[in-house]
Parts: structure tokens; sequence; C-alpha cells
């Protein structure tokens, strides 16, 4: 009685054709499927953020500021992101962060994206 114990041929191809079928589908669901393009919207959005993030903490200084009356908006965004970086507008304050993305703020305090022109 001779009792062959281990995997077969037929049984190790089969396998491994499954495992290349779901090799498959997984690399199409990754490109086809837009996962990179997740991964890149989220990874600017998260950008913006912490551009975000940054000038709110300017703007929280420049409040107190504001009601003393000793520094104007651009004065303390100047010292937060350097004079090179702030430029005043017909908008309010306009900020280069050192994403490059630049950002508006407005005299409110409301922070909003520079959008590029495409049309240049």
């Amino acid at each position: 009685m001779n009792k062959n114990k281990g995997i077969t041929l037929i049984a190790l191809v089969i396998t491994m054709i499954i495992m290349l079928i779901l090799i498959a589908v997984t690399i199409n669901l990754a490109i086809d499927g837009g996962l990179l393009n997740y991964a890149k919207h989220g990874a600017s959005e998260t950008e913006i953020a912490k551009d975000k993030d940054l000038i709110s903490s300017a703007l929280g200084s420049w409040g107190v500021e504001k009601y003393t009356g000793t520094k104007t908006l651009r004065e303390v965004l100047n010292n937060e992101f350097g004079a090179e970086n702030v430029n005043e507008t017909d908008y309010g304050v306009e900020v280069t962060m050192p994403s490059g993305k630049t950002y508006i703020i407005s005299d409110d305090g409301i922070i909003s994206e520079k959008v590029r022109n495409i049309f240049k």
C-alpha cells in the first residue's frame, strides 16, 4: 500500500492559476478603478488642509492684532511666511505657500485657494 502524501502537480497548477487571476483583477481595479487617482486626490486635499491650517494659525494671532490696531493682516503674514511670499491684491492678501499653492485671504479672514488662469 503505497500512499502518496503531498500536493499533486495538478493541484499546484490550479492554485497558481487562481492566484494569477486574483492578481490580474487586483491590478485592474487599482489602475482602471481609479485607486491611484483617489490617492493623488487625497494627498492634494491633505496638502491644502495643511496649508490652510498654517494660515489659520497666523490669522489667529492677527485677530488680536486687528482689534488692538498694532499690525495689519499683511504684516502678520509677512512675519509668518516671509515678505517674498505675500502680496497685496484687490481681493485681499495673497500668500504663496512652500507647497507652491497660492491662497487669497480676505479682510474678513476667509481663506480661498487661488485658481490659476489656464487661458494665458
